[in-house]
């Protein structure tokens, strides 16, 4: 695990791009936690970060609490990169 603050414009964007690079040519699966906000999320999408989680999809939750969101057929916030198709 590594815990890097990134935004699109601090040097530790550098770093997350080797680091992904890197977990990918090992073959490795890179999941990025504390996604907070969208502008976190494209530049991961971008980089093709194999999944996402934190408060920009949803708070933590009870096992009942998921249970009831899985029940309630909840989306995912208006925006989200996931939904896309590949041409």
């Amino acid at each position: 695990t590594v815990t890097i603050t990134v935004n699109a414009v601090n040097d530790a964007a550098v770093v997350v791009d080797a680091l992904i690079a890197l977990a990918h040519s090992l073959r490795l699966h890179v999941i990025a936690e504390r996604v907070e906000s969208t502008e976190q999320v494209m530049f991961l999408v971008q980089r093709h970060c194999d999944e996402l989680q934190g408060y920009y999809f949803s708070q933590p939750l009870t096992p009942y609490e998921f249970e009831q969101l899985l029940k309630k057929s909840m989306e995912l916030p208006d925006f989200c990169p996931f939904h896309y198709t590949s041409g």
